[in-house]
């Protein structure tokens, strides 16, 4: 429904950036993670669905590696119309809780 989304990157900050106190993934466009404690973790966690403003930002975004500090510019994408070769009009696609971003700029710091 949206091909153009490139890449998810999980940002993580706090108890979330730390592996050994939390197990991350993601799968289809979706985190889970799970706590090696009953104590909820501190810190952030969220995923972006990226969308590469051209060529240039596509191939810094491949560059990032897990475990990177990055800073990531960009514009935020709210909802996707989606349309067929025809112009048809086919349904659009909207983050349930992440965020979908125009990348405008990439830093590997």
């Amino acid at each position: 429904m949206a091909p153009m989304l490139s890449y998810d990157i999980l940002v993580t900050s706090g108890d979330y950036a730390q592996p050994d106190l939390v197990h991350t993934i993601v799968v289809n466009h979706m985190f889970t993670w799970r706590y090696a404690s009953d104590s909820m973790p501190e810190g952030k966690i969220n995923l972006l669905h990226t969308v590469a403003k051209d060529q240039e930002t596509f191939k810094r975004l491949r560059k990032i590696q897990n475990g990177d500090t990055v800073i990531i510019d960009g514009i935020e994408i709210y909802r996707i119309e989606a349309y067929d070769p025809s112009g048809k009009y086919v349904g659009y696609w909207m983050d349930q809780g992440c965020n979908t971003l125009l990348v405008t700029g990439v830093e590997i710091q």
